[in-house]
């Protein structure tokens, strides 16, 4: 015959893991139904980059407050020192963009805000460049009036 205290251990042993079974079947089923929302309505990116490790990857201590455009500067000499078209490497390079992006957060910006090419310098918005062009252009009409003296000026030179 069986011994019955290995008969009774089994029996707690399988009453243990159906309950746990249950439970972890009901947080699954609770986090899925969900759909992540209250990770989003506290404001957690999901695999956003901590300050503190920005800070480290930007090479700035953790009781420095630095500015956006400290920030900024950081992001572009390590950006560049790092691209991978001069021997860098491309994994240090996401790091730097997303400890720039994380530091941006933490002040408030919207890193998207901040637009750079490959070679990590800064490009101005499509809408700003727009403006720019639209005030050379408008007003009194030096810019017309200068490119016509030089069109006269190659014309008479020939």
């Amino acid at each position: 015959m069986a011994n019955p205290f290995a008969r009774i251990l089994v029996q707690l042993v399988v009453s243990g893991v159906g309950i746990l079974a249950k439970g972890f079947m009901g947080a699954y089923a609770k986090g899925a139904a969900g759909g992540g929302r209250a990770a989003a309505a506290a404001g957690v990116r999901r695999g956003a980059m901590e300050v503190r490790e920005a800070k480290q990857v930007l090479n700035f201590t953790t009781s420095e407050q630095p500015t956006a455009e400290e920030v900024l500067d950081r992001f572009h000499k390590y950006f560049v020192a790092n691209d991978p078209a001069t021997g860098g490497s491309l994994y240090l390079q996401s790091k730097i963009f997303n400890a720039k992006d994380a530091m941006l957060m933490e002040m408030d910006f919207n890193p998207d805000e901040f637009k750079f090419d490959a070679a990590g310098n800064r490009v101005a918005d499509e809408d700003d460049a727009e403006g720019a062009e639209d005030a050379a252009t408008s007003g009194n009409g030096d810019a017309a009036e200068a490119s016509d003296d030089e069109d006269a000026k190659r014309k008479s030179s020939d």
